[in-house]
């Protein structure tokens, strides 16, 4: 476990470090949260309202492609 945090670290590290689960719907998600943020830096949303935007967004997504098995799936697919 500790050697698996160190490689999480490791990777989170420099100014584009971002972790990207390796789930179904992944691609999806990351769309979601792009947009809404790119909706923040036009001007047309808070950033605070972009956030909850793309929480709500995240909600939908996982409930369609992982109804059930969500936690499950992101910690097999993490070898946890």
């Amino acid at each position: 476990a500790e050697q698996y945090l160190k490689l999480q670290a490791d990777a989170m590290q420099g100014e584009r470090g971002v972790l990207v689960p390796r789930i179904r719907g992944a691609a999806r998600l990351d769309e979601a949260l792009s947009a809404e943020i790119a909706s923040s830096i036009r001007g047309e949303k808070t950033a605070e309202d972009a956030l909850q935007a793309a929480a709500v967004r995240w909600t939908t997504i996982l409930k369609e492609e992982l109804p059930d098995t969500a936690p499950e799936e992101y910690r097999a697919s993490e070898g946890l």
